[in-house]
């Protein structure tokens, strides 16, 4: 009922058998509308060109696409758009893996893991490595690399002592709250009287 109202008052429509190009203004209407959502408004055949080559780039280096590079690609690259997701996807993968690292030795071997695990007939491989690369570097600049310990032994010791700091302030209160009842509070909120004798 609406589509009749409006196509009532369209001039350029005058009859059912016009479907074919109302499905084609539709989408090209919808195609302007993504491109303008999407920031890739009106942009030459040159522009596009160097766009889609400095994404290239950027993948090739390692480095992370921003939302316009990647819409782009989702856009004209649909098939360079899910390469990009995917090693994107790899990276921040490892890079959780680092985060949670707890020595020097397990980040080593994380990033060890993660390089093994790229196969050598991975059409990516050399996006994917330069991913890891780029994570493996920025995270062994990090503070965090820096502050752990060496090895994972010295990060067992370290939890220990850790773990026996928490304990002995958790003994105290303990201590403080096996003692108290509910008594002990209302006799000692009492007024205290001296005797005189």
């Amino acid at each position: 009922m609406l589509e009749g109202d409006y196509f009532s008052k369209n001039s350029n429509v005058k009859s059912g058998n016009n479907n074919i190009e109302i499905l084609s203004a539709v989408r090209e209407t919808c195609k302007k509308a993504m491109d303008k959502v999407n920031g890739i408004v009106d942009l030459s055949e040159e522009e596009k060109n160097a766009l889609e080559e400095k994404t290239l780039a950027k993948l090739k280096s390692g480095k992370k696409l921003s939302v316009k590079e990647l819409n782009y690609l989702r856009v004209n690259n649909p098939i360079l758009y899910m390469k990009a997701v995917r090693i994107q996807k790899n990276a921040e993968a490892v890079e959780a893996r680092l985060k949670n690292a707890r020595s020097k030795e397990e980040a080593a071997r994380i990033i060890s893991d993660a390089m093994s695990m790229i196969s050598e007939k991975d059409p990516d491989r050399d996006y994917l490595i330069a991913s890891v690369n780029r994570i493996s570097k920025d995270f062994y600049a990090s503070k965090q690399y820096k502050s752990l310990p060496a090895t994972d032994n010295d990060a067992k010791k370290r939890k220990i002592t850790d773990r026996e700091l928490f304990k002995n302030d958790e003994d105290e209160e303990d201590y403080y709250l096996k003692k108290w009842t509910p008594l002990n509070e209302v006799l000692e909120s009492l007024p205290s009287f001296e005797t005189r004798g």
